[in-house]
């Protein structure tokens, strides 16, 4: 074999062997939407719920069926090593209790360490990532997995190898949890110091339609949008992309109309070009729109939302809304105050989200090493 070939993982130690000749490839398959085949209490595992894992055991899943949809879908497997095998291709996990599992994971059955495989596919992520092709989503068939060869040294050594792993990735799974804590209460913490400021003084509450107008972006096709270009162009999700044309040229408050995150507020700067998806506030009074940006986060608009396939709002709901309006001095001391917090507080985040990345990172080279007899453990 090549150095270069992305058909094996490469050791420099280990003799390196296909996965067929240690092991059964299993396909899974999706039992039909009849009501008698989902519900039950077998789990059913799909390429979101190995999102993560790096070769560590299933512990949750999001679906289960019932023995009949077991009839009319993929066999039981007890236990096993599963990874996703068409997009996202590359998740991984260990099957540690009866379950089936969709067409989009392939699982590994084998007498050597299912903990080491596992380990052996989590490095073997973009290798396997290469081998995967399709013209509708990227999938990686049967027989190249079954073709792709990991190290395989002896079962004692697997043994050990994986019971170093999972010490050290515990460690670092560990940190990085604190780590995403911590993140996650600084989040809380902008937003109750956001809400605690804007709330702070007593001020009338007036209809939104008083102080703003609110009206729809243009249309604008799918090929008139570059990943560059001169002007960005916002939709109801936020930030799309960028095209040669702007129908905005001053900074203005973007509420999402439509899509999964209807009612977020962007601060878009200009000029830009807002597209049908998305609901330009044009001031009616001298507005500071750094003020204005918070309180309209603030009052939540995603809560008016209507429930189906494409939830949206629309510009007489958000204009009819009550918000508090101090004068425009009083909005400006607002407005400083919370940028000069949220600074601190995004400083932070972005120094503990580069730490997290860090381990991250350590954790995948640590494994790659380890597995490849590169570190002797």
């Amino acid at each position: 074999m090549k150095s270069d070939d992305i058909s094996f993982l490469d050791s420099p130690v280990f003799p390196v062997a296909k996965l067929h000749t240690f092991a059964n490839i299993l396909n899974g398959k999706t039992p039909s939407s009849d009501d008698r085949n989902w519900g039950g209490d077998i789990p059913f595992l799909t390429p979101p719920d190995l999102n993560g894992l790096d070769g560590k055991e299933i512990t949750s899943v999001d679906r289960r069926i019932t023995d009949l949809g077991l009839r009319n879908s993929s066999r039981l497997v007890e236990k096993g090593v599963i990874f996703s095998c068409r997009a996202p291709v590359g998740y991984v996990g260990r099957i540690t209790s009866p379950s089936a599992f969709n067409q989009g994971c392939k699982v590994v059955v084998t007498n050597q360490d299912h903990r080491y495989v596992a380990y052996a596919l989590t490095a073997s992520k973009t290798n396997l990532q290469a081998l995967a092709n399709g013209t509708t989503f990227s999938e990686i068939s049967t027989t190249a997995v079954e073709n792709y060869a990991i190290p395989l040294p002896t079962l004692a050594t697997q043994r050990r190898i994986a019971d170093y792993l999972d010490r050290e990735a515990t460690e670092i799974d560990t940190a990085v949890a604190d780590l995403d804590h911590y993140i996650k209460l600084l989040n809380q913490r902008c937003r109750h110091f956001v809400s605690k400021e804007l709330r702070k003084d007593e001020f009338p509450a007036v209809p939104f339609f008083t102080i703003a107008s609110i009206t729809s972006g243009d249309g604008i096709t799918q090929e008139s949008i570059e990943d560059f270009g001169p002007y960005p162009v916002y939709g109801g999700n936020g930030l799309r992309g960028y095209t040669d044309s702007f129908n905005q040229s001053v900074d203005r408050i973007l509420i999402g109309r439509q899509g999964a995150l209807c009612g977020n507020i962007h601060h878009a700067h200009g000029p830009f070009f807002a597209s049908e998806h998305a609901l330009i506030v044009q001031p009616r009074r001298s507005i500071n729109l750094v003020w204005l940006e918070h309180a309209l986060r603030d009052l939540n608009l995603g809560r008016l939302s209507q429930a189906s396939a494409q939830p949206g709002i629309g510009a007489s709901e958000v204009s009819r809304q009550r918000i508090t309006f101090p004068p425009r001095e009083t909005q400006n001391v607002i407005a400083e105050t919370i940028c000069d917090e949220l600074a601190k507080a995004h400083a932070l985040i972005a120094e503990s989200t580069k730490l997290r990345d860090l381990l991250l990172k350590r954790r995948s080279v640590l494994i790659t090493e380890v597995v490849t007899g590169r570190k002797q453990v």
